[in-house]
């Protein structure tokens, strides 16, 4: 016969808060203000991650468990009597999971926050006040109240002969089984990754004489993790096994009485308010990319190159002109610096010959013309 079970409940509450950052990287600057001039610079900077969970659980187990293959009873036969009864096999497991609780806080990069007072011209004022604030606070309360009661009779004996004339025999069957109680209660992990605030630069410098400076700083990082656990609980058990309580009585003949075996298990286990704190820096530095590799420097051509430009001066031969670049020391060359050589297919040198033939023959016919051109 299979037991039956009344009121198993599990109920676990999971909460979790993910990918809380802080403010981005700051930057104040009070620089390049005139003679005499007043500066002033109010800054306040807050951060507050607040996560507040209740759990409240009130569970109540009953399992009353009933097998019976015994209390068989036989009287007054003639001939031979044999009670033979079957075995019995029970299992129940009953498991709770209440109130287990997740809190997670992620990475917390603030940046890096820059304060300067610099430049600024004499007789000036200046005054920057920060304040800056980083809290993360965390409470987890739970209570749970657990009842567990399991009773049971499981009976395979109890039988009775009696008044018979032949031979009696009796043997009871074996009992098996297994109970298993597992209660896990007020179970809470809590992990806040939170960073420093980053960096922090302050620079005072260069500022005119007699120039009243002033810095007022507050910074603040705080973490609070409130855990409060109550949990009541009861087990009981209670299990009436039996294979034996046979009776025989006023039997002219043999008797035999075999009684079966009891192989029965009970296993409780309570997990009762487990807690799991960690705080930690998290935000490591991320790797700076490699810079790209810089351009190779380009070797300087040398003055005079082949298939330069003729100079201003020279008698042609090569003696001043650069163009064969043999000479190379041409006043021209020495004035107008490198030369450089013609690149590019033969059709650029066709273009450019065409361009050259076109300007000379514009100068021809305007000097065959044997006048200037009309002013417009």
């Amino acid at each position: 016969m299979k037991p039956w079970l009344l009121g198993l409940m599990s109920l676990p509450l999971m909460i979790p808060l993910l990918g809380v950052k802080a403010t981005q990287a700051l930057e104040i600057n009070v620089s390049g203000n005139g003679d005499g001039s007043a500066n002033e610079v109010s800054t306040q900077v807050e951060q507050t991650t607040t996560v507040v969970q209740q759990n409240q659980t009130e569970i109540t187990n009953e399992v009353a468990v009933e097998a019976n293959t015994g209390d068989n009873s036989v009287s007054n036969n003639s001939g031979e009597t044999t009670i033979e009864t079957g075995n019995i096999s029970v299992e129940s497991q009953v498991e709770n999971q209440v109130n287990q609780s997740v809190v997670e806080v992620g990475c917390c990069e603030a940046g890096q926050t820059e304060l300067t007072i610099i430049n600024n011209g004499n007789g000036s004022t200046n005054e920057i006040e920060l304040t800056q604030l980083l809290t993360t606070e965390v409470q987890i309360s739970q209570e749970a109240l657990i009842r567990n009661l399991i009773t049971g009779i499981v009976n395979s004996g109890n039988n009775l002969a009696v008044g018979n004339l032949g031979d009696v025999m009796i043997e009871t069957g074996s009992i098996k089984g297994l109970v298993e109680l597992t209660n896990q209660l007020n179970r809470a992990y809590a992990k806040v990754w939170q960073d420093l605030g980053g960096d922090l630069l302050i620079k005072i410098a260069n500022n005119g004489s007699g120039s009243d400076n002033q810095l007022s700083l507050t910074l603040d990082n705080g973490v609070i993790i409130l855990i409060n656990h109550e949990a009541v609980m009861e087990n009981v058990v209670s299990l009436d096994l039996n294979t034996g309580g046979n009776e025989v009585e006023d039997n002219l003949g043999d008797v035999f009485i075999k009684t079966g075996d009891i192989d029965f298990a009970v296993v409780v286990e309570n997990e009762v308010n487990e807690s799991f704190v960690e705080v930690d820096q998290c935000c490591e530095e991320q790797p700076q990319p490699p810079k790209p590799p810089e351009p190779p420097i380009q070797p300087p051509q040398p003055p005079g190159g082949n298939g330069g430009p003729p100079g201003p001066t020279g008698d042609g031969n090569g003696n001043g002109n650069g163009g064969n670049g043999r000479g190379g020391g041409g006043v021209g060359g020495a004035v107008l610096g490198e030369s450089l050589p013609i690149t590019g297919t033969m059709d650029y040198l066709l273009a450019f010959l065409a361009n050259i033939i076109m300007f000379l023959l514009g100068v021809y016919l305007r000097l065959k013309s044997g006048r200037a051109p009309a002013k417009i």
